[in-house]
C-alpha cells in the first residue's frame, strides 16, 4: 500500500539494503496496520561522476554537488485516523532507522511523507484508510485462491493476518490517547478461526475501571465479539470508558 522511495548517495552494502527495508517494514506496518506485503521500497542510487546522467539536486535554489544527496520519499495513504502527528513520528522514526542502519547520523537530507495516494497492487484495489478489515474480508477468498495457486506471498500474507491482526489493530487506536476505550471486535469468517488474543502491549478487563496489569487474554468463537478494555499506559485516574470504535478483521 505505501511506497517508499530512498534516494541516496552513501554507499550501502548488502546488508544495509536488507536492513533498511526490513526495519521500515516493521515500522509502517506495526504504526499502520498494512500488511507487510503491501510495504514496497525501492532503492535509487544517486549517479555520481560527470556524466549526462549526473543528478540535478537543487536544495534552495542552489545545486547540491553530486554525490551529496540522501532522501527518503514516502507516498502513503491518508485520512481516517492518520494525523499530522503520525506523519511526523513516522518521519522520524524513518530518519532514526536510517541513522542506525548506515551510521552516518545528520547525512540524510530530508524525509518526505507524502499522503492521499490511490492505487491498485497486485490486481487489488487499495482501501481507504479505516476500511482495511472489510477489505481483509472481502479479499479473503482471493487471498486463499493465489495461496493455494502457489503464491508463497500470499501464503505469508494469510499467516500474517491470522497471527497478529486482531492484537496489533485494537492496540493502534489507543496507545496514544490518555484515557480509557472500549473496543469491540468482530470475529473473523470460520475458515479463519482464532482461539486466542494475547498482548503484553496492552493492559485491560471487561468490567470498568478494575483495570489490572499483565496481559490480555480473549478467547471466542465465530460469531462472538472480543470486547476489552484497553489502556493507554497513562490512564487518567477516573477516566470514563468510551466505545470508539468496531474493528472488523
Amino acid at each position: 500500500m505505501p511506497f517508499y522511495h530512498v534516494q541516496h548517495s552513501v554507499s550501502l552494502d548488502a546488508s544495509q539494503r536488507q536492513s533498511l527495508p526490513t526495519k521500515i517494514t516493521h515500522l509502517h506496518s506495526t504504526t499502520f496496520n498494512a500488511p507487510s506485503l503491501f510495504v514496497n521500497i525501492k532503492f535509487s542510487p544517486s549517479p555520481s561522476g560527470q556524466d549526462s546522467n549526473e543528478e540535478h539536486y537543487f536544495i534552495g535554489g542552489k545545486l547540491k554537488a553530486s554525490g551529496q544527496t540522501n532522501v527518503i520519499f514516502a507516498y502513503v495513504r491518508g485520512g481516517g485516523s492518520r494525523s499530522q502527528s503520525a506523519f511526523d513520528k513516522l518521519a522520524e522514526e524513518v530518519e532514526k532507522i536510517w541513522d542506525e542502519v548506515t551510521g552516518l547520523k545528520g547525512s540524510l537530507q530530508a524525509v518526505f511523507i507524502v499522503s492521499g495516494i490511490v492505487a491498485r497492487e497486485r490486481g487489488l484495489r487499495i482501501p481507504p484508510v479505516g476500511e482495511e478489515g472489510k477489505w481483509m474480508d472481502d479479499n479473503w477468498s482471493e487471498f486463499e485462491r493465489r495461496v493455494a495457486g502457489g503464491d508463497e506471498d500470499f501464503r505469508g500474507l494469510v499467516e500474517e493476518v491470522d497471527e497478529a491482526a486482531l492484537v496489533y489493530m485494537a492496540w493502534s487506536y489507543v496507545k496514544d490517547i490518555s484515557s480509557g476505550y472500549q473496543v469491540a471486535i468482530r470475529m473473523p469468517p470460520s475458515n479463519r478461526p482464532v482461539t486466542d488474543v494475547t498482548s503484553d502491549d496492552i493492559t485491560c478487563n471487561v468490567n470498568g475501571n478494575n483495570v489490572p496489569s499483565g496481559v490480555s487474554t480473549a478467547i471466542a468463537t465465530e460469531g462472538d465479539a472480543i470486547k476489552v478494555q484497553i489502556r493507554a499506559k497513562d490512564f487518567l485516574k477516573g477516566a470514563q470508558s468510551t466505545t470508539i470504535e468496531t474493528i472488523e478483521v
